[in-house]
């Protein structure tokens, strides 16, 4: 499915202390409690340019209401501003030590087509 952008954010020391962790949308906290010290919180997105399908860990594991609570709490954009379908990528989501697992187009994710990566400032 490579090439592939990875963007990890927990290092080890956080995830041991086995805190509150998560990710905001709109200003409201989306968390869980990190409840093995698992530091494998990410989100990787897939170039996929022969269209692969995923294999493997995704059919096993950890679809939580986490992985789809960013689009309940999204904002729709004006189609006026939409991007086109090729700005968008495949990727996996998960947030270890019990906060899920998720890859776009299956299960809780099914009808999501891909993601792209934003970066919010302020000029």
């Amino acid at each position: 499915m490579g090439p592939y952008l990875f963007l990890g954010f927990l290092d080890k020391i956080t995830a041991k202390s086995k805190t509150r962790q998560g990710y905001k949308v709109n200003n409201v906290d989306q968390t869980f409690i990190n409840c093995d010290a698992n530091p494998n919180s990410y989100l990787t997105f897939y170039f996929n340019p022969q269209n692969k399908p995923p294999v493997g860990y995704y059919k096993r594991c950890c679809y939580t209401p986490l992985m789809k609570s960013w689009l309940d709490a999204g904002v729709q954009v004006d189609p006026a501003r939409h991007l086109p379908k090729s700005y968008f990528m495949q990727f996996e989501m998960h947030f270890g030590g019990c906060g899920g697992y998720a890859i776009n187009g299956y299960s809780t994710l099914a009808n999501i087509q891909g993601a792209a990566l934003g970066m919010r400032f302020e000029l």
